[in-house]
């Protein structure tokens, strides 16, 4: 299997994130296989970029942001809803 590699450039913070937390903007990569998002920093040396998602799952050490604790709690939420509506409509 072959290997792609895309350069591109993210300029809007908190969208990629660093193994301890920071928000990284700059030039990175995507490289396809394995698959992984890597800062540009270094060539010989890339550091994995993460999704903030994926590292608060991950990492318990860094604590979620205001918006991402009621994102969570609106998404629990809802699935409950959800369950709740589908009981009450079974036949």
């Amino acid at each position: 299997m072959a290997t792609y590699i895309i350069t591109a450039t993210i300029k809007i913070p908190n969208f990629f994130f660093k193994r301890d937390g920071v928000g990284y903007t700059g030039k990175y990569r995507v490289q396809s296989s394995p698959f992984k998002i890597l800062t540009m920093e270094e060539e010989t040396s890339s550091e994995e970029l993460f999704f903030r998602n994926s590292l608060i799952t991950n990492d318990k050490n860094i604590k979620s942001t205001e918006l991402e604790v009621i994102s969570k709690n609106f998404q629990n939420n809802k699935e409950k809803l959800e369950k709740i509506l589908t009981f009450t409509n079974y036949k």
